[in-house]
């Protein structure tokens, strides 16, 4: 992906389409999440993952173990309606973590969302789901 910017984005929504809605992938209409709206923040009930330059990873603001976040998001009550992502520099060279992180987010089963700032008030283009 080093040599390819902008390509993060693109694995990560083709493997949403190849992988469905999480409908598709055996939730039931009760365990559907709730529309994602195309632009704004990012709602109180999505779970912030921001992975920084250095590779570091946080959600919600709290610093997570790259190989953790799977669970750390599914440990979260209530459970997020969408995953809001955001990587430092993403025209960079990107570390080692995003991969692992972006697998890790795509394993809930969760929309994701992309934003263009720390503070995950600019979402970009349209929801993944």
């Amino acid at each position: 992906m080093a040599k390819f910017p902008g390509l993060e984005t693109l694995l990560i929504a083709a493997c949403v389409l190849l992988l469905g809605a999480p409908t598709a992938l055996g939730a039931t209409a009760a365990q559907a999440p709730a529309k994602v709206p195309a632009s704004g923040a990012c709602p109180k009930t999505g779970a912030k993952v921001l992975v920084t330059a250095l590779g570091n990873v946080t959600l919600n603001g709290a610093v997570v173990p790259v190989d953790s976040l799977a669970a750390a998001i599914s440990a979260l009550a209530p459970r997020p309606t969408e995953v809001c992502y955001f990587r430092e520099k993403p025209k960079g060279e990107p570390p080692a973590a995003v991969r692992i992180a972006v697998n890790a987010i795509i394993s809930t089963h969760l929309p994701i969302s992309f934003y263009s700032d720390a503070s995950f008030t600019s979402r970009v283009g349209m929801p993944s789901h």
